[in-house]
């Protein structure tokens, strides 16, 4: 079974994180177009690599799939380290810890 990333498929992978770093962040609406302007044509340009080369850019897309698993995986792993350090760090009110740590 092989798996073929796309360009299709990294912009799925990225649009989303665009959008949400996007709306986070204080600047002017002209460099958050800018901004998206930028991505867009990257994408573009990738798109255009990976037609004139394919072999080449199947060996990147795997690189790139591989480093998004393994960062998926090492966040997955340290969430709740991550969580600890926020609560020593900004310990908040004292329900903090428990309302994080609730199951539904």
């Amino acid at each position: 079974m092989s798996t073929e990333l796309t360009v299709a498929a990294l912009a799925g992978l990225i649009a989303p994180w665009l959008t949400a770093i996007l709306t986070q962040v204080n600047l002017r609406s002209t460099y958050k177009r800018l901004v998206a302007i930028f991505v867009t044509l990257l994408l573009v340009g990738v798109g255009i690599f990976a037609t004139y080369q394919p072999a080449t850019w199947q060996e990147i897309a795997g690189v790139i799939a591989a480093a998004l698993g393994v960062m998926q995986v090492v966040y997955t792993a340290m969430k709740p380290v991550l969580d600890a350090v926020e609560l020593k760090i900004n310990p908040g009110e004292a329900g903090d810890y428990e309302a994080l740590h609730e199951t539904n």
